[in-house]
């Protein structure tokens, strides 16, 4: 998120960051105007912890900028979930952490611009990006069982599968996001020409070396093992932000809204993925998430 806030400074863009930690969030603000010369940037509170605080947030952001050109859904906690005997830790509303924070709030908060924009009445574009992952192959999302609303998925005869180091909840977070960018695309055809300068994408940045897995606890014996490899293979911040900016600047006439894309070229297996659920799966993952919100 820094690195792409950062390149949307050096082009002149107003920048806001939506951080929970504003202190660190400021300093984050200083640090980008200082390399990139643009004071247009700044930082202000959003909690996607808290609905109140997306709501306060979306509020402020609305009275001050009547356009806003892109969305960038960022969110990406990460933090183990599946100790046995320990509950899934939960957002200030009551919601399990990876779908509160990485899905219902940027939901939320989508909602909230995309309606503003039509409000103004302008064709100015508007973008909405969601920064999944890859690790969405190994998301699932139960509308029966609805257990990931409250309470996260517990591991089954699936455990071992995958990547197992990386809670379930997690995986299923950025599985989340697609299906919502999905959905999102599919509802912006179907309101017609008054939605129709909006468009949506969502992005796997690729495995970066980033803070994201700071609470995610392997054994000794397991990291010996995995830094190596991991030195190898993993992307630099840089690296995987040029995903975010590529979906937030490319010219949309050659992009496809509600696609996943990674290093400029659509994700075959992950939208294929998000294809098998069907529309009617994506449709009811969606209003559920509505009738969640009903009281915000």
């Amino acid at each position: 998120g820094f690195e792409s806030a950062k390149d949307f400074a050096r082009r002149n863009g107003t920048v806001i960051l939506a951080c929970r930690n504003t202190s660190e969030g400021q300093k984050a603000a200083e640090t980008i105007t200082k390399s990139t010369g643009n004071t247009n940037v700044e930082c202000m509170e959003c909690d996607l912890a808290s609905l109140d605080s997306v709501n306060d947030f979306s509020a402020k952001v609305m009275e001050r900028y009547p356009s806003i050109y892109a969305l960038v859904c960022n969110a990406g906690v990460c933090t183990p979930t599946e100790k046995e005997g320990e509950t899934n830790l939960k957002t200030k509303d009551g919601f399990e952490i990876h779908f509160g924070v990485n899905h219902l709030g940027p939901f939320f908060l989508a909602n909230r611009i995309m309606a503003h924009n039509v409000q103004q009445k302008t064709s100015d574009e508007l973008r909405i990006v969601w920064v999944s992952s890859s690790l969405m192959k190994s998301g699932k999302i139960d509308l029966k069982k609805r257990d990931f609303v409250y309470d996260g998925r517990k591991p089954e005869e699936d455990k071992e599968k995958g990547y197992s180091f990386m809670p379930l909840s997690y995986m299923d977070s950025k599985l989340m996001n697609s299906v919502t960018c999905r959905h999102l695309a599919k509802r912006i055809q179907e309101k017609g020409a008054t939605y129709s300068h909006i468009t949506t994408y969502a992005v796997s940045p690729g495995f970066c070396r980033s803070s994201l897995g700071r609470n995610v606890h392997l054994p000794l014996y397991r990291k010996v093992l995995a830094v190596p490899i991991m030195l190898l293979i993993q992307r630099t911040s840089i690296q995987g932000a040029q995903n975010i900016i590529f979906a937030t600047l490319e010219d949309k006439s050659q992009l496809k809204s509600g696609h996943v894309y990674c290093d400029g070229k659509e994700v075959e297996g992950m939208n294929q993925q998000v294809d098998g659920l069907g529309d009617d799966f994506s449709k009811q993952f969606w209003e559920l998430s509505e009738k969640l919100l009903e009281k915000w």
